[in-house]
């Protein structure tokens, strides 16, 4: 138990995934030279549960969220907002 309080003292520390990691900077590297319209934070080291990304731009619609819904448009999006 004082284990457990000691742990909790000290918070959490992310296990850097590295191929996440890799899988990020590349992908950041890509739009960096094939995009440059859009943009995209420099990422940092990212741990086994950070699988999102966020992109900004001009020319992005605005809150778009790409998931197959019920009543959702045909080409299986989402829009909120305008």
């Amino acid at each position: 138990m004082l284990d457990a309080i000691a742990q909790g003292r000290r918070g959490y520390t992310m296990a850097v995934n590295a191929t996440n990691t890799a899988f990020h900077r590349a992908y950041w590297e890509y739009l960096q030279k094939h995009h440059p319209h859009v943009q995209m934070a420099r990422p940092k080291n990212r741990g086994n549960n950070s699988n999102w990304i966020i992109f900004s731009g001009t020319r992005l619609p605005q809150r778009r969220e790409h998931a197959p819904q019920v009543g959702a448009t045909s080409d299986g999006n989402r829009f909120f907002g305008t």
